[in-house]
């Protein structure tokens, strides 16, 4: 990642980190619905989140998730301890401050992956950017060029901003 881009990325959550929860809240409410949940009941095992954030994810996983959950901002890391430590007991987390272009992690390591309103943060000369992000980003091409086969996509939510997509690792 362009360390300008990550500068202003990390930056922006840990100016917000705070508010982030009360902020979203509303336009999670409003627009976004139950995609939280549905994303983390599509995995098992091991399981990777890129841009944690504050763990606002973390109540929707199934009992027994090993998870490693990663984002660039510190603030957020530390409020996504309190998720955490609420979840004792019935998850298993390791949270880290990361990026997630540059994992920490062995190749193969995790069953499954998920990102909820997370990719919009990643860097992209033709971003248009708000704030932090770009909403309107279609993760498909990224998860193809990823090698993975797609399993299961759709635009949905009440404005059309959320994809949701399953994808498995290419049988070999």
């Amino acid at each position: 990642m362009n360390p300008d881009a990550r500068a202003h990325i990390r930056g922006y959550y840990q100016r917000h980190a705070t508010g982030y929860d009360r902020q979203v809240s509303s336009a999670e409410r409003r627009f976004l619905g139950e995609h939280r949940a549905w994303a983390a009941g599509q995995v098992f095992g091991r399981v990777l989140e890129i841009g944690v954030g504050t763990g606002l994810n973390l109540p929707y996983y199934p009992a027994g998730t090993d998870l490693v959950g990663v984002d660039l901002s510190p603030s957020m890391v530390e409020l996504a301890r309190l998720q955490a430590a609420a979840a004792a007991g019935r998850l298993s987390v390791d949270l880290r401050v990361g990026d997630a272009e540059a994992l920490d992690l062995p190749d193969e390591s995790v069953d499954a992956v998920v990102g909820t309103y997370a990719l919009c943060t990643f860097p992209d000369p033709l971003a248009l950017r708000f704030q932090a992000d770009h909403l309107l980003r279609d993760p498909v091409p990224y998860v193809v060029d990823a090698g993975l086969d797609i399993v299961f996509t759709e635009r949905g939510g009440r404005v059309g901003l959320v994809y949701r997509v399953v994808a498995t690792k290419k049988a070999t």
